[in-house]
């Protein structure tokens, strides 16, 4: 049995090292590293966030308990947190966690950045545990007829 042998040029070689490249570019561009600072949180909470409704609101009252808190997503995708501070109040904040941009997310009565378990205050935003030393940002809102809209 004989054995076929062929010849790579250069100009083959070449060609097929940068073909090969741009394959390795695309498949680490479609892919996660599952690095603990996905700026997206745990990664388990595939269920999309609601958005303002037809007529603006963020959240009903009465979907959420006094001290409870709902992950929403804010004019432009940001992601946000309606906390129910009382019967007919509430406050809207940024769940962009200032230590390294992870989603701040409710859980417990409390605000927790998954990625590296910074707590926040639920009326105010303020720092309760670090390692985030800025608070969240407050969002202008009001409520309306029992929803919340931001302003």
């Amino acid at each position: 049995m004989a054995e076929e042998i062929t010849s790579v040029t250069r100009r083959t070689a070449l060609a097929l090292g940068a073909g090969g490249a741009g394959l390795m570019v695309l498949a680490a561009c479609s892919s996660s590293d599952g690095d603990d600072d996905d700026k997206s949180g745990s990664g388990s909470d595939s269920a999309a966030k609601p958005s303002a409704a037809a007529d603006g609101s963020l959240a009903t009252l009465a979907d959420i308990p006094v001290g409870g808190a709902v992950a929403v997503e804010l004019a432009g995708g940001d992601p946000g947190l309606v906390v129910r501070t009382g019967d007919a109040t509430a406050k809207v904040f940024n769940a962009v966690c200032p230590h390294r941009g992870c989603t701040v997310k409710p859980e417990d009565k409390k605000l927790v950045c998954p990625c590296h378990n910074s707590v926040f205050d639920t009326t105010t935003g303020a720092v309760k545990e670090g390692p985030a030393k800025e608070g969240l940002k407050e969002v202008s809102a009001a409520v309306t007829n029992g929803k919340v809209i931001a302003s």
